[in-house]
């Protein structure tokens, strides 16, 4: 037997892992313990089996055997699924390599627990692809089973089948690499700095941190390290540094900033931050005011001349949209400061950095830094000063705000505890939440003691009935603003009436949310309006009894002219004619034409004692109705005035009490005069309809008409009669009029009124 096959068959049998040998053809030719005790066959089993028996027939269809790499002499890694006795399967690392006689070799290790780990990194891959630092597992005793891509970046492979299947030694220069190894798995984990080795030789340092990766039952299986390339760590430790403080400046700026009282802290914190950040050799605050003029806030190492003269410059607008900072590297070189220039250089200032304050897209102001020589803002210096000034701008737009949300608080607060209205929120169902001082003034009922009840609880029990209505409707949406008059109930039991004005408050989504509304105590004047209503009720009383007195004196002297001086006038005429009559014949002729003047005369007192007494009352209104006597005063009207009048009407007696058929009557006559004297009508129709208890009464011309809110503003005595004669009967009085298109009065009145 030659050394080598003595060799390797010490190598097979003293293997771990499963381990075969086997020819091209696919015969098995040796095979140690691990090889079949893994797969659950005895040793005789297993020596039946040729090389294809291992694998699922699947893989092999889809991904052959190939045997070309280890040709050249190289190891082959290829990883499959082998396949147990009882048909179930997991996953290899197969590691083949060609031997000298001929035969290859094959070295087969249990992936499951790599494939689990492997399944836990895919889940992560994203990030751990796209890190900065190189990532890798290896197993417990240091051999390379997952690289990331920056992992093999660094080591200089092409791909991670370089380096999977490497001793982490092999990685490194020296022997600290095995100390840091046995360090993490005593400790759990460790953080370190070494000597990388990339695949072509070259060292380099190399910083890392390493855990222990455990399996389900805590038991340690892999290491797992992070590593980082610190080539010129050394020289950009100071750059690293000079950043880390800054990162902390800023912090405490912000947090600091955040926690500021009052914006005088915070322009003062502004400074401290510009000056120790940029070491600028003087800073300012500045902020349009409210007249869009540019006001320093805070400054340092600034003159008081120097402020004064440049207050008010900005190389912004106030509504300046997106202004971008300006920094002046040389000031004497710079046109754009002309006219400033000389200022600047009398301070001192030799360069200059303008930053805008922007806060919800609005210009608040700027940061000024000087310097006393000329200076190159650099890229860093920049992106700092934007930085400090997005926070600081921040800090003032909302501390800004606060005060103005505080102002505005405290004058609704003083406008709240100091109205002589009782202010109060409900929630949807009613309950009050908040009530101000004024219910308790008023109504003498402790605030605290009120909040949590329904406002139904004190309001008058014969008022809830209505107050529950309106405030369904509120809450159903079915109105949006109530008004209401209602009593509520003082602590010692007495009334005191309100109006309500409350509305719903509408939430996300329109939905109510509560209750806000005003409770004005309008018991006074409900006293004022009582007694104002008792006067109007005593007035109408007085003007019915002077119109019926008025009434009654017009038929009165209707009828003593009729009955009296008509009679009079009658009985003249008659002992006129009888002594006309007794004239002799020679004297007649000469006395003629005397008497029938005076005959004439008489005829006409007649008539006129006729026509007053009508006017004052026709005497037909009581002895034939009112259908007759607007028959008879349309017709005379008609005669007299030469106005062409229509009377329609559907009953000729209609049954009204004599003081109904009066009041319409004088409407009429009030109508009809009207339109003689003002509207320059041809026609007149009067409409008189009786219909279920009621009667409606129409007026209408064709008239030159006129504007109801005008003459309603003069307060027309003609229509204030008329429509006072209708409210003394119980009715409604309306009148309709067009320029140009005429006018028509509206009355109804109840048949069966108590006028």
């Amino acid at each position: 037997m030659s050394d080598f096959r003595i060799k390797y068959e010490n190598l097979l049998r003293l293997a771990s892992d499963g381990c075969i040998i086997y020819d091209p053809s696919g015969d098995i030719l040796e095979f140690n313990e691990g090889a079949y005790l893994h797969l659950g066959y005895t040793r005789q089993e297993f020596a039946q089996l040729r090389l294809p028996d291992l694998f699922l027939q699947d893989d092999l269809i889809k991904r052959p055997l190939r045997f070309e790499g280890m040709q050249h002499g190289l190891t082959v890694v290829d990883f499959r699924r082998i396949k147990r006795k009882d048909g179930s399967a997991y996953l290899t690392e197969l590691r083949s390599v060609l031997l000298p006689d001929g035969k290859i070799m094959a070295m087969a290790r249990d992936m499951t627990e790599h494939t689990k780990i492997r399944k836990e990194l895919s889940m992560k891959d994203h990030a751990i692809e796209s890190s900065i630092s190189a990532m890798g597992i290896g197993d417990l005793n240091g051999i390379i089973i997952y690289v990331n891509k920056a992992l093999c970046k660094m080591w200089g492979a092409a791909d991670e089948h370089q380096l999977i299947g490497r001793d982490v030694r092999d990685m490194f220069e020296g022997n600290q690499i095995l100390q840091n190894m046995e360090a993490v798995k005593s400790s759990g984990i460790e953080y370190s700095e070494c000597l990388g080795k990339k695949l072509d030789g070259t060292l380099f340092p190399v910083a890392f941190s390493a855990n222990i990766v455990t399996d389900q039952k805590n038991n340690p299986v892999y290491l797992f390290g992070s590593f980082l390339d610190i080539t010129g760590q050394k020289d950009a430790d100071t750059q690293l540094k000079k950043q880390y403080e800054q990162l902390q400046l800023l912090a405490r700026l912000s947090d600091a900033v955040s926690k500021a009282r009052q914006l005088e802290d915070i322009y003062n914190l502004a400074l401290e931050g510009l000056l120790s950040t940029i070491q600028a050799d003087r800073a300012a605050v500045l902020l349009f005011d409210e007249n869009g003029v540019m006001q320093f806030k805070a400054s340092h190492g600034l003159s008081g001349s120097y402020r004064e003269k440049a207050t008010g410059h900005s190389p912004w607008k106030k509504d300046a949209i997106n202004p971008v900072p300006i920094y002046i590297t040389q000031v004497k070189d710079e046109p754009d400061l002309e006219a400033l220039k000389y200022v600047i250089e009398e301070e001192g200032i030799a360069a200059l950095g303008f930053i805008p304050l922007i806060y919800m897209n609005r210009l608040l102001g700027k940061f000024m830094v000087y310097f006393n020589a000329p200076h190159s803002f650099t890229e860093e210096e920049s992106q700092l000063l934007q930085t400090i000034a997005r926070e600081v701008a921040f800090a003032i737009g909302e501390k800004e705000s606060q005060l103005i949300l505080q102002k505005s608080e405290e004058k609704y607060r003083d406008v709240v505890n100091n109205s002589r209205d009782i202010i109060f929120r409900a929630d949807i169902t009613g309950k009050l939440t908040f009530l101000n001082p004024a219910w308790h003034e008023i109504l003498d009922l402790p605030e605290n003691q009120s909040l949590g009840k329904s406002i139904l609880d004190f309001v008058y029990e014969d008022d809830c009935a209505s107050c529950r209505t309106r405030l369904g409707m509120l809450i159903s949406g079915e109105e949006e603003f109530c008004r209401h008059k209602f009593r509520l109930v003082r602590k010692d039991k007495q009334l005191c009436w309100f109006e309500v004005n409350a509305r719903m408050v509408k939430g996300p989504g329109e939905s109510g949310t509560g209750i806000i509304g005003v409770l004005t105590d309008i018991s006074e004047r409900k006293k004022y309006e009582q007694a104002l209503e008792e006067t109007n009720i005593q007035l109408r009383n007085l003007s019915a009894h002077l119109q019926d007195v008025r009434e009654e004196e017009r038929a009165s002297i209707a009828r003593e002219i009729h009955d009296e001086l008509g009679q009079q006038l009658t009985v003249l005429k008659i002992e006129f004619s009888w002594l006309q009559s007794q004239l002799s014949p020679e004297k007649a002729d000469v006395l003629a034409d005397k008497f029938n003047e005076i005959g004439r005369h008489l005829d006409g007192a007649v008539n006129t004692i006729r026509e007053l007494s009508a006017n004052l009352r026709p005497l037909m209104l009581d002895d034939l109705g009112l259908v007759a006597t607007v028959k008879w005063y349309l017709e005379d009207i008609q005669r007299r005035v030469n106005i062409r009048t229509e009377f329609r009407y559907d009953e000729d007696d209609i049954p009204l009490p004599e003081k109904v058929r009066t009041a319409l009557f004088r409407i009429i006559q009030e109508s009809v005069t009207n339109v003689i004297r003002h509207s320059g009508a041809t026609v007149i129709i009067v409409s008189l309809v009786y219909q279920q208890g009621k009667v409606r009464l129409e007026i209408r011309d064709n008239g030159k008409g006129f504007d109801t809110a005008y003459v309603s503003g003069k307060r027309t005595l003609g229509l204030l009669g008329m429509k006072e004669r209708t409210n003394l009967m119980g009715g409604a009085c309306k009148v309709e009029s067009i320029p140009g298109l005429g006018t028509t009065v509206f009355v109804e009145v109840q048949t069966a009124t108590g006028f």
